[in-house]
């Protein structure tokens, strides 16, 4: 997407957007954990947990959750490649609890 383009920071709407709040937690356990395995869970329901939280705080704090768009969409990546720090290994990966 053009750079160029300029950001707005939105109330998500979780009604329209849960999957859209999944897909991106599910993205952050991967790079933490290696895996989802954590996230699901043995039931299998981590998806309807982790929309409970935001409903809750969204809820008693309103406006506190926010996506960030661009050019009229929900922007997955705002920050550029060239601004990321190097990965580096996650510790609890490396057995260094």
């Amino acid at each position: 997407m053009d750079s160029l383009v300029p950001l707005s920071f939105e109330p998500i709407d979780l009604d329209a957007h849960a999957k859209v709040c999944v897909r991106f937690a599910l993205d952050l356990h991967i790079l933490g954990f290696g895996s989802t395995e954590g996230f699901h869970e043995a039931d299998g329901k981590g998806s309807e947990r982790h929309i409970a939280h935001p409903c809750t705080r969204a809820a008693s704090w309103p406006g506190c959750l926010v996506h960030v768009w661009q050019g009229g969409r929900i922007n997955a990546d705002p920050v550029p490649p060239e601004w990321r720090p190097p990965l580096r290994q996650n510790p609890c990966r490396l057995g260094l609890r």
